[in-house]
């Protein structure tokens, strides 16, 4: 570690010896007596275990249920096929333009994954990499921060399943792994760089750079934290402290050239009511699919690691990755909800990674019975919170499995347009449409269709329109037919692709149009285009 950190705060106070709580003959039997070597190999198998259950719903469900992800996916399609498909270079107009735009994790390795895998092989081998990335990251940086298996590296694993997840904002969670990854490289290599750690290093403040840029304000806030940290103790800033900070340079650099080109930005802002949307967004790293069960989970979490931080050894904390944490959460507190360059939830991105390193600051003592039936409680809320998603994933799967079967039914090459009415007042309703909204995108991603909600937005993705006319409108519960201008949507598309449509819409397009397939509140619509709108 490095020369002028506290090394009895960054490796520990010596091996922690876990004992078994199974009973034999009246007593505990040691599992752990022997040594940090066995201790090693039952971290190892714990860990393993939990990231192969964490892996089963990406492979063993019919689709993700994830609210962005099929756009995502649509767009990393047209990537990869954009020299071969006439139609995006001339009929739907798309246009690439990378830009050195800090949002590109998905965009860079689906369409390099889709070279030797099929779309479906591709998007879930991008998924397992998120989950891997994440795991090998906490487990890195709980080792760098300890020097030897960090149970609190596999506790930290809970908060992998974030709500993020069924937002499908995936470039931010891959993002996160490798902030996990490049703090624990820097905190390993600030005491003795070398030229092949300082180009590593700026490898890996690139890589984070390049697959979420809130990865890269992540790893310069904490490394800023545990340098602040270093100056207060000896009172002095060493040229030692300035070199740290050389691998960070260059995506400064870049970031400054790529905002340098963007014309417009949206204002920061702050939601109504503050205090409200604050206190829901201190639930994030809880939530996942239902809310009474993530309650559950997310209260006896809090009530586990309370009692571990009461029998946990000495010194307790990791004093770099609670003032890391903590000024994470000051800047969860203050940061904007939206703003920048087409960027949402700004603030809640923030407490995930707050959330994870004020557990990985925690030593969890394991040499008690009671301190390790606790660590057994935390593993098993990991192991639930992994099933919960198995779960959902199966069962909403299931329903976007049937709407992609539908949307199969369309000649290649179409256009959509998708009318998606969804009513946010109703909570438990939307957290269920929500993962159906953008399903259309299925019909880009197997048929080459068009649809105008794509996310192909200048200077926020790697490809966008070059003329953002499509005549796309959003439809809200409160609109009426009336309300809708018909007259590009019946000249320039092929399809309308209906969800939840009120029975005044139904009639209304099944009047201008033929009803190809219809599957509870889900319909598809084929514009007869001799039948002008009235």
């Amino acid at each position: 570690m490095a020369q002028n950190a506290d090394q009895s705060t960054l490796t520990g106070g010596g091996p922690v010896i876990l004992r078994s709580a199974v009973e034999t003959g009246g007593e505990v039997s040691g599992l752990m007596d022997t040594g940090p070597s066995r201790e090693q190999r039952v971290y190892n198998a714990v860990f393993g275990c939990l990231v192969v259950l964490q892996l089963c719903p990406i492979w063993f469900s019919p689709y993700p249920a994830m609210h962005d992800y099929p756009n995502h996916l649509a767009r990393a399609v047209i990537l990869h096929d954009y020299g071969a498909v006439a139609f995006y270079q001339t009929q739907y107009e798309y246009e690439p333009n990378w830009w050195l735009i800090p949002n590109l994790a998905m965009d860079l390795l689906v369409p390099l994954l889709m070279t030797f895998a099929g779309v479906e092989v591709a998007s879930r081998l991008f998924l397992s990499l998120t989950v891997l990335v994440f795991a090998a990251g906490v487990h890195l940086l709980g080792t760098s921060v300890n020097a030897r298996p960090h149970w609190s590296a596999v506790v930290s694993t809970f908060f992998l399943y974030n709500f993020f997840w069924p937002m499908g904002l995936l470039n931010y969670l891959f993002g996160l792994g490798v902030f996990f990854i490049a703090l624990a490289f820097w905190l390993r290599s600030r005491s003795e760089w070398t030229w092949g750690r300082y180009l590593l290093m700026t490898l890996l403040a690139a890589s984070c750079y390049v697959a979420h840029l809130s990865a890269f304000i992540f790893l310069g806030v904490a490394a800023v934290c545990v340098t602040g940290l270093d100056v207060l103790k000896t009172k002095q800033v060493r040229i030692q402290h300035l070199l740290d900070f050389i691998p960070l340079v260059p995506p400064v650099v870049a970031y400054l050239w790529y905002t340098s080109g963007i014309a417009r930005k949206d204002p920061m802002q702050w939601w109504d009511p503050i205090l409200i949307k604050k206190a829901t967004g201190l639930a994030y790293p809880f939530l996942s699919y239902d809310a009474v069960l993530d309650g559950t989970l997310g209260v006896t979490f809090v009530g586990l690691m309370l009692l571990s931080w009461k029998y946990a050894g000495s010194p307790r904390l990791v004093r770099e990755m609670v003032v890391a944490g903590g000024v994470l959460f000051v800047l969860y507190l203050i940061a904007p909800m939206s703003g920048g360059v087409a960027s949402t939830y700004v603030d809640r991105r923030i407490i995930i990674p707050a959330a994870v390193l004020l557990v990985l600051a925690l030593r969890i003592d394991v040499s008690r019975r009671v301190a390790r039936a606790v660590l057994a409680g935390l593993i098993v809320l990991c192991a639930v919170r992994a099933a919960e998603v198995w779960y959902y994933w199966n069962r909403i799967g299931t329903e976007v499995a049937a709407q992609v079967q539908m949307l199969e039914r369309m000649p290649e090459e179409a256009r959509v347009y998708p009318m998606f009415v969804h009513d946010r007042s109703m909570t438990a309703d939307w957290l269920w449409d929500m993962h159906f909204y953008h399903t259309a995108h299925y019909g880009t991603i197997y048929r080459h269709a068009f649809v105008p909600t794509l996310y192909a937005w200048h200077a926020a993705f790697p490809i966008h329109l070059r003329s953002p006319d499509t005549g796309y409108m959003p439809t809200e519960r409160e609109t009426t037919v009336d309300q809708v201008n018909w007259t590009p949507i019946f000249t320039r598309y092929d399809y309308i692709w209906g969800y939840n449509l009120s029975s005044t819409f139904k009639h209304f397009l099944v009047s201008h149009g033929d009803v190809i397939v219809e599957r509870g509140p889900t319909m598809l619509i084929r514009i007869t285009k001799e039948s002008p709108p009235g």
